[in-house]
């Protein structure tokens, strides 16, 4: 199997399991012409509207950068990105809400919740890859 056709497997099986937590996931692959690397992106829609978007770029079957995309009412609150050595976290700074951060006892990141006057949204993390929380685990209200 190759590579390519590994990721679309992968991607494919991520998209049945989004399907039973509330949440859809839409997704693309392409190729950086410049690097060759592959480039996907997940988006993940809670309610119709963006949640997240990660982008992971591989290269010889490693991972050499990935970014989350933390939203609310489609609009960017907070972004994750990964490279091997080093990440980075920001949150916007003229959104109205607040983001936090869970950690392990290893001090790795266990979760990240978003949080407004109506509303509370919640991702979970695996190996430093996040996704959203079923709607089951979160309070969403929609956004007046």
């Amino acid at each position: 199997m190759t590579m390519k056709a590994f990721i679309l497997l992968l991607v494919s099986c991520l998209s049945v399991a989004a399907a039973d937590t509330g949440v859809r996931l839409f997704t693309s692959t392409s190729t950086d012409a410049a690097t060759g690397a592959f480039v996907t992106t997940e988006t993940y829609a809670r309610d119709g509207q963006t949640d997240l978007v990660r982008i992971t770029k591989s290269q010889n079957g490693a991972v050499i950068y990935r970014s989350h995309g933390f939203y609310h009412a489609e609009k960017l609150v907070a972004l994750f990105s990964w490279e091997p050595d080093s990440s980075t976290f920001n949150v916007v700074a003229a959104t109205p809400y607040y983001v936090g951060l869970r950690f392990t006892p290893s001090h790795e990141i266990r979760s990240l919740t978003i949080r407004g006057n109506d509303f509370m949204d919640g991702f979970y993390t695996t190996n430093g890859v996040f996704y959203p929380a079923p709607d089951s685990d979160v309070q969403i209200k929609p956004v007046k």
